[in-house]
């Protein structure tokens, strides 16, 4: 065994010499120190006999990262993620070789991580390089990404080769079942299912190991419960009993992290910073979790149609610094009235209210866009500069309200005569579905539920309701409309149907006189009764085909209101109510909407600013004040309104529900 391990030893050292002489470092003494350091990590890792016993290394030697200098973090980031790349690159190979090494090795558990030939052996080799003073400066950083694709193809080599000589030793692997069951631990877990150091299993070079995990959630709503989801994702392939890291050490740690966090915040002052994912090996699992589930709610923010580009990118440069504020105080985003979630709210709002095809020279945009550059500049651990400049964006917000305010106060009248009249064109709908019950022809049908409902909703509005003289007289009148294209079957009917008609036809006349329907489409309309009341005086019944092109519907339109200035009305054709959906059911005051206007090309965003009446008439305006329009909620339920209802209250919170339905996890 010890000739084996002494050949795979000198391999691995072998290998990590001949990717950095493919990067250009032959020197003697670069290559003496990689050997050197390779050889020390096989040994360290080789010695170790248990899960547990490397969990316990991992904790001691993470101190290491607490006690370089705070640049150094770009480094141990570095070496993550090309940790993380290997491993990637050679997920194929390393299953069977990590299973045949703790066969050689006698572990009775382990994980991929305690590899002595492992992504993480080669990271700490490069660590001690890059620590020896033998290479140049400038290179520590590019160090990683420089080596990375060689080193993808030599491990590669060797790890195959090494499974090829471990075999023919007659070494056999470990059987997954056997380390699983007998020896209590978790065996070999394939790349793809393995969990953030942090949680205590799983890759990740420099972690500081496991804290104690704690399954409590720590923030309550959407956000809470996603945070608590990621960390139980996390807890899944954890050891039962993990090493608990000391307070001290992980203090120590994490005091570096915000300061490279602060370094990182303000270099990418004027750019996204991405999703911080490299941080995942260096932080408890709680803080993973809770970067996690922020991550997971910018992605949805960031992703979202209804947000203009410029806003967009306001948030995702914004992710950085509210992630670094939810890592120093833990339920940052859980106080509804806490100063980073009153930033975020109003943002949100104001982002919400613009136009999807904003630009990034509106002024509101600019003034989203200066807050979030302010905070990335200024903010360090003190989360003052979230209250200044959420107290600035909603003096921007409560401005708009102002001129809204003072634009729709003028119009509450209308809106309420609007509302009566809509109320009454519901009334007579409802009137007119009665009469049109049977089976009507359809020039009678169509009259009635496109002219004479008119007559009935003008009556309703302005003669009394429906208990009026006006209005019954009005139903009798309708009603002998019906009767009187029915087939008459003999002569004492067809006698009182010719006695009765020009008495029906001067109150359909007169009906029509006062609502001031078109000469030319009330005798179009009568020229259909006259051919109904033909055939019925012959006995017969109407075809299908008769009348199919009399008063065809008015479209919706945008029509000015003659006597408001400045504000405009939806009207649309009086038809028959259906219930609205329950998004539109709850529509109120202060919510906003984004919907297509008739006629007008493109969408609009508009706020509510009062509603009144059953079925509901809006008064919304724009967010700069410059429109005002009634719209009837039937036009809401049109298809070619193409309305939908904007978020409202708890704007990053739906966010993270939004995330947590989805229930994936972040990558």
């Amino acid at each position: 065994m010890d000739a084996l391990l002494e050949q795979c030893r000198t391999r691995f050292a072998d290998t990590l010499a001949a990717a950095l002489a493919e990067c250009g470092l032959r020197l003697p003494a670069v290559q003496e120190v990689i050997r050197r350091e390779a050889a020390s990590a096989f040994r360290e890792l080789a010695g170790l006999h248990s899960k547990e016993e490397y969990q316990r290394l991992r904790s001691v030697t993470a101190s290491r990262i607490s006690l370089v200098h705070p640049e150094d973090m770009d480094l141990t980031v570095a070496l993550i993620n090309l940790s993380h790349a290997l491993g990637d690159a050679c997920e194929r190979e390393l299953p069977r070789l990590h299973l045949l090494f703790m066969r050689l090795l006698g572990q009775d558990s382990s994980v991929l991580d305690q590899l002595p030939v492992g992504p993480d052996a080669v990271c700490v080799a490069l660590r001690g390089v890059c620590d020896s003073g033998e290479i140049a400066p400038e290179l520590r950083l590019e160090l990683p990404d420089l080596v990375r694709p060689y080193l993808s193809v030599l491990l590669r080599e060797l790890y195959s080769g090494l499974t090829e000589t471990l075999q023919a030793a007659g070494v056999e692997p470990v059987s997954l079942l056997r380390s699983g069951q007998e020896a209590g631990g978790s065996g070999y877990q394939p790349l793809q299912e393995r969990v953030p150091l942090a949680s205590g299993d799983g890759k990740g070079y420099g972690g500081p190991g496991s804290e104690s995990l704690n399954i409590g959630r720590t923030l309550d709503g959407p956000l809470g419960q996603l945070q608590e989801r990621l960390l139980r994702n996390r807890q899944s392939g954890a050891a039962a009993s993990a090493p608990t890291l000391d307070p001290a050490l992980l203090a120590a740690i994490m005091e570096r992290v915000f300061i490279w966090l602060t370094e990182r915040q303000q270099a990418a002052a004027d750019a996204a910073p991405g999703s911080l994912a490299e941080l995942q090996a260096l932080l408890p699992a709680a803080s993973n979790a809770t970067l996690d589930a922020i991550n997971l709610s910018f992605d949805v923010l960031c992703a979202d149609a209804r947000l203009c580009p410029p806003v967009r990118a306001s948030l995702a440069r914004l992710r950085l610094p509210v992630a670094k504020a939810a890592l120093i105080e833990g339920e940052v985003l859980g106080q509804a009235d806490g100063v980073v979630s009153r930033f975020l709210e109003a943002l949100l709002r104001l982002g919400y209210a613009l136009a999807p095809d904003a630009a990034a020279a509106d002024p509101l945009c600019s003034a989203i866009d200066a807050a979030v550059l302010r905070i990335q500049r200024e903010f360090e651990r003190d989360p003052a500069v979230f209250a200044r400049e959420a107290a600035l964006l909603g003096e921007h917000e409560a401005a708009l309200l102002a001129r809204q305010a003072e634009a729709c106060t003028a119009f509450q009248p209308a809106l309420q005569q609007e509302a009566q009249r809509e109320h009454s064109r519901n009334r007579a709908a409802r009137a007119v579905r009665a009469l049109c019950a049977g089976d009507l022809p359809r020039p009678v049908r169509v009259f009635l539920e496109r002219l004479w409902v008119r007559v009935l909703a003008a009556i309703h509005q302005h003669g009394g309701g429906e208990k009026s003289p006006a209005w019954l007289r009005a139903l009798r009148t309708a009603n002998q409309l019906v009767e009187s294209v029915q087939p008459r079957s003999d002569a004492a009917s067809r006698d009182a149907l010719l006695a009765g008609l020009p008495g029906l036809l001067a109150e359909l006349r007169a009906g029509l006189d006062a609502i001031g329907t078109p000469e030319a489409l009330r005798e179009r309309a009568f020229q259909s009764f006259a051919s109904l009341h033909a055939l019925a005086m012959q006995g017969r019944e109407s075809g299908p085909s008769l009348g199919d092109d009399i008063l065809k519907a008015t479209p919706p339109r945008l029509e000015a209101a003659s006597q408001q200035p400045g504000l405009q009305w939806v009207r649309l054709a009086p038809e028959t109510d259906s219930p609205p959906p329950e998004w539109i059911a709850q529509l109120a005051a202060d919510h906003w909407l984004d919907l297509c206007l008739p006629g007008e090309a493109g969408s609009l965003r508009l706020r509510i600013c009062a509603c009144e009446g059953s079925p509901r008439m809006y008064l919304a305006c724009t967010l700069d004040a410059t429109r005002c329009l009634v719209i009837p909620q039937r036009w809401l339920q049109q298809t070619e309104a193409r309305a939908q209802a904007l978020p409202a209250g708890a704007l990053f919170e739906q966010a993270a529900e939004t995330a947590l339905r989805a229930g994936a996890g972040y990558h």
